[in-house]
């Protein structure tokens, strides 16, 4: 018995030598190379080594940082949450990585420079872009609970979407941090989709839609946010650019806007050319920030800023709940009373549109009077106004018959 306790005494102290020989620090040593080839890595193999793309509690960092291009290409690769950090390009804005298939899993993806993923799934909790670092993506799918850049992350970055699937809280210019995200084609699935640069200098976050050809499909789970938590409304530095066709689908998801009319560095035009699709399964309305200025039931209020070009409530399948609120002075004149326009308002059956209080111009569209024996609610309890916009010719057509009246009442 003393000599098998004895044994297992020397197993464990031979164990523990080897963990304490352990390297933390991976660094990737090659021009190009497959990330599961181990001779690619410095230190390699040696058989007293946890593995690098195994998740070993011992490792501390993997870097690639010599200008080359490390490739996930296939298997299943893990860094340990206790090593935090893939470093990609800290130093040297050469290095690259690249991922075509197989799967990532990482705590924190670092890109200080560039990224590419073509294919395959990675697992983060953050992905950041720092030091003007691009990361494209393509295909396959990205998976973080934030997106974005973190404190002191100047100069700009970028990400661009064209393919694939993105999935996370996005955070667009975060404290002073600064990204533009361009989406052009995927699907970005968005529990919360932010642009924040408020009370930062130099903060900036700028989302482009450049394509609405049905290529790119966006939703947001819990809110979309325009501008931060700021009283003042000032200094948020936020741009929303959209090629006309844009939708947002929002699934059971607000629209708060603390963006302040007229704020230097902040642009919010794209929300002229985006519709805002509801679709609510639960029984809470989402909530709708109304920010335009009253200029009455004139066209010219659809080219007003903050105006939208649509807004759907429900999808056919789901119902659609919304509720409007004015929480900001977006207009920054205290008097409040802010209102607002859409183009193409659509109201399906089974679904709740609640003014509360507020007014919204509409161009195209159903009045309320239509609203009946289908389920659908329009719910003016607590005041407020839907007011259909003429239509030009509608317009024209009473002017002439104006002219028409003041003529004979003449001959008169």
């Amino acid at each position: 018995m003393r000599i098998a306790s004895l044994l297992a005494v020397v197993a464990v102290l031979g164990l523990l030598a080897g963990a304490a020989n352990a390297a933390t620090t991976f660094e990737w040593n090659v021009a190009t190379g497959s990330w599961d080839t181990w001779g690619n890595w410095n230190p390699p193999n040696d058989g007293n080594q946890p593995d690098v793309q195994s998740a070993y509690a011992n490792s501390d960092t993997n870097i690639i940082d010599n200008g080359g291009t490390c490739t996930v290409d296939s298997g299943t690769s893990s860094i340990p949450m206790e090593t935090y950090n893939l470093n990609v390009g800290q130093t040297n804005g050469a290095s690259h990585l690249e991922m075509t298939a197989g799967y990532l899993r990482t705590f924190n993806s670092n890109i200080y420079s560039t990224y590419e993923q073509t294919g395959g799934y990675q697992s983060a909790i953050f992905f950041r872009p720092y030091n003007g670092a691009t990361a494209t993506i393509s295909g396959g799918t990205l998976k973080a609970m934030d997106i974005g850049p973190n404190r002191n992350t100047n100069p700009a970055n970028q990400i661009i979407q064209t393919g694939g699937t993105v999935i996370g809280v996005l955070t667009l210019g975060n404290y002073d941090g600064q990204i533009t995200y361009t989406m052009s084609g995927g699907t970005l699935s968005a529990s919360k989709l932010i642009l924040d640069a408020q009370n930062w200098a130099s903060g900036y976050g700028a989302l482009a839609i450049t394509n609405a050809d049905g290529t790119p499909d966006i939703t947001a789970s819990t809110y979309v946010m325009f501008g931060g938590d700021n009283a003042t409304l000032t200094n948020n530095q936020v741009v929303y650019s959209a090629v006309a066709g844009t939708t947002i689908k929002m699934s059971s998801a607000h629209l708060y806007n603390r963006v302040l009319n007229g704020d230097t560095g902040s642009d919010l035009s794209g929300l002229n050319n985006t519709t805002f699709a509801h679709y609510n399964a639960g029984t809470l309305a989402d909530t709708f920030e109304v920010a335009c200025d009253d200029v009455g039931t004139s066209e010219a209020g659809l080219a007003l800023y903050f105006a939208i070009e649509g807004l759907t409530l429900g999808d056919g399948a789901t119902n659609g709940m919304v509720q409007l609120v004015d929480n900001s002075d977006n207009q920054g004149d205290g008097v409040g009373g802010e209102v607002l326009y859409v183009r193409n308002l659509s109201v399906l059956a089974g679904s709740t549109l609640d003014l509360n209080g507020l007014t919204l111009y509409y161009l195209n569209g159903e009045a309320p009077t239509a609203y009946t024996g289908d389920g659908r609610v329009f719910d003016g309890a607590t005041g407020g106004q839907l007011i259909q916009i003429p239509e030009p010719a509608t317009l024209a057509f009473l002017g002439v018959g104006l002219v028409g009246v003041l003529l004979r009442r003449r001959r008169k």
